[in-house]
């Protein structure tokens, strides 16, 4: 069967990519803003309720009024160190990489291959493991800004300090997550909606549990 994009001429989609590519890039900085936004405001409502036992549905839009400006600068300072540490990334698996192969090439291991498809897998669950802990210091110095602040610079810093501190407890408490994520969509998703907001809740669990003997509420 003949699609659509057959008919379109391929000089027409070369110039379509690059606005595309633009427009996609431009979603996922709303997008990512507005989960920045939605964060803050769980995060009030989570200590309103845990501090007075009682939770106003407003709380919940917070993060888009009262909150905006401290939560505009800790998303930016974000952005910049989330695209340092891609770029950290990329660099350091691309030379790791090419040194193995050279390695191989040289001395012409048999086990090249599966010492490679290992290095692999190990940097993954690293990478894993470090984006988890990440996550979590990224929810803890909102809470950090929006609480008691904090300059972003600093509530990163403090945050970052405070995650790698208590990582163990953190990846067991993303691999209990996950697996029951994998288990809320079962049921054709519907599980998701118990999941996704006690998932929410628990970031201003760990805040507590870290800072809360620290930093005065």
């Amino acid at each position: 069967m003949l699609s659509l994009a057959a008919l379109v001429p391929p000089a027409l989609l070369a110039e379509q990519q690059p606005a595309y590519q633009v427009l996609q890039f431009i979603a996922t900085l709303v997008l990512g803003l507005f989960f920045m936004f939605l964060m803050a405001g769980v995060l009030n409502a989570a200590k309103r309720a845990d501090l007075t036992q009682n939770m106003k549905f407003s709380d919940f839009f917070t993060g888009f009024h009262r909150d905006a400006k401290p939560v505009v600068k800790l998303s930016v300072v974000l952005a910049v160190v989330y695209v340092v540490f891609v770029i950290f990334l990329v660099v350091a698996m691309s030379l790791l990489a090419g040194s193995a192969y050279l390695v191989g090439q040289m001395f012409g291991l048999q086990e090249f291959g599966v010492g490679l498809a290992l290095l692999v897998v190990a940097a993954y669950l690293l990478l894993m493991a470090v984006s988890w802990v990440l996550t979590s210091a990224m929810t803890v110095a909102m809470a950090l800004v929006i609480f008691h602040r904090y300059k972003s610079f600093a509530a990163i810093k403090l945050a970052l300090r405070g995650c790698f501190k208590n990582m163990a407890a953190i990846l067991i408490y993303n691999i209990v997550m996950t697996f029951l994520m994998y288990l809320s969509m079962i049921p054709l998703g519907l599980g998701l909606l118990v999941t996704v907001p006690m998932m929410l809740i628990a970031q201003y669990v760990i805040y507590k549990q870290i800072f809360t003997k620290t930093v005065a509420v």
